[in-house]
């Protein structure tokens, strides 16, 4: 039982962080060797009080433009789909006044579908033109580099 608070104290803040940043719990267990089950507990211990993994993710996706931006990109598939099945005016003028502020947030911190294309490309070119063991190197660590990017932490 000691060994099992002392990995939380450990491990449970890092967990916590990485929940924050957009990990899920597999990616998040597979990289701190902590199985789903425990860090769905530490999870569930840790709601409601100054160290909620919701609410420090919240947080993040408050301060970080690129996860405001694609928390504003899944609104409006949601008022696209919503839209389709009802002619409402009122939902027509809010899918317009977010797709304005898509377009300036786009601006302010770049569109960063650019740089995920071009990381697609150079993977899929090194897929080709690598060796196997080029690639067992190259794989971790563009596929990390994506999520992050997804995440909003490059």
């Amino acid at each position: 039982m000691g060994a099992r608070r002392s990995k939380y104290a450990t491990l449970g803040p890092r967990a916590r962080d990485l929940y924050a940043l957009g990990m899920t719990l597999e990616e998040i267990g597979a990289q701190l060797g902590v199985s789903i089950t425990s860090l769905s507990n530490w999870k569930k211990k840790d709601s409601g009080g100054a160290g909620d993994w919701d609410q420090a993710r919240s947080r993040h996706n408050r301060k970080s433009p690129l996860a405001l931006l694609h928390m504003m990109e899944q609104k409006q598939e949601r008022l696209i789909i919503q839209m389709g099945a009802d002619d409402d005016p009122g939902l027509v003028d809010a899918a317009a006044k977010l797709e304005k502020m898509i377009v300036r947030r786009r601006r302010e911190v770049g569109d960063y579908s650019v740089t995920l294309g071009s990381v697609e490309i150079l993977a899929a070119w090194s897929a080709e033109h690598c060796t196997d063991e080029e690639m067992a190197v190259l794989r971790p660590i563009i596929e990390r580099f994506l999520g992050d990017l997804r995440r909003g932490i490059v």
